[in-house]
């Protein structure tokens, strides 16, 4: 057992950070196509799409390697491995003496996803509360100007099909990625745990009196993942 939870946790806590480490050479070539875009270089922003969709293959496959229970064991996950990151903080308003508890970290806080939704010209998913609570301000920042400067609705409305079909081939691999990610974690949060049922990651545990069982529980995090998977496109 003690192997189980070192593996689960070594490699839950290893995956988010080596995700977005791999993903900076998709930041930058996304910037580089806006910027070629807005330029009117249109061989240079294909080229860039190009390598989007070949780079963001690598931390799309790092998650689907290890979110698999050979490296992330179900039987410890909620347990021991979704740990003291995913249990809920708070504090006290000192004027008014309010409280305010917040979510505890959550994979939907996770850059990568968000940057290729504003790239898209996707709604962002974390309300303005949210983003604000747990996005720090130049990753906010950076995700503004992406969304700004998004140009795929300009490229479709100029009749560019080759660069429509390149963002739809990016769009294909967020839907996969939000499939795989809807399926593999509801086996994990559906392990029971009663002593985590305060566990509030990504609202996925409430304290609600229509809260009763695990599957009330974890109703939430299941409808935002359906959601977000029917605004991918």
């Amino acid at each position: 057992m003690d192997e189980l939870i070192q593996s689960a946790e070594y490699h839950f806590g290893h995956v988010f950070p080596h995700i977005e480490r791999e993903a900076l050479p998709i930041y930058h070539m996304v910037t580089k196509a806006i910027q070629q875009f807005s330029n009117g270089d249109r061989f240079g922003t294909l080229q860039s799409l190009k390598g989007i969709n070949k780079e963001l293959r690598i931390p799309l496959k790092t998650y689907y390697e290890t979110m698999h229970e050979s490296k992330i064991s179900r039987k410890v996950w909620m347990h021991y491995a979704q740990g003291f990151q995913g249990w809920a903080a708070g504090d006290f308003d000192p004027i008014t003496g309010e409280y305010t508890e917040y979510d505890g970290l959550s994979g939907n806080q996770l850059l990568l996803p968000q940057i290729m939704d504003a790239f898209l010209g996707l709604d962002r998913y974390l309300n303005e509360e949210n983003t604000q609570r747990y996005m720090p301000n130049l990753q906010r920042k950076f995700r503004e100007t992406i969304a700004e400067h998004s140009f795929r609705n300009e490229a479709k409305k100029n009749g560019d099909d080759d660069i429509e079909n390149e963002m739809n081939n990016i769009v294909k691999q967020m839907r996969v990625f939000r499939t795989a990610h809807r399926v593999r974690v509801k086996p994990y949060l559906s392990v029971p745990a009663p002593e985590r049922m305060i566990m509030t990651a990504g609202k996925s545990v409430l304290e609600k009196d229509d809260v009763h069982d695990y599957e009330s529980a974890i109703a939430p995090l299941d409808k935002m993942l359906k959601d977000r998977l029917m605004a991918t496109k």
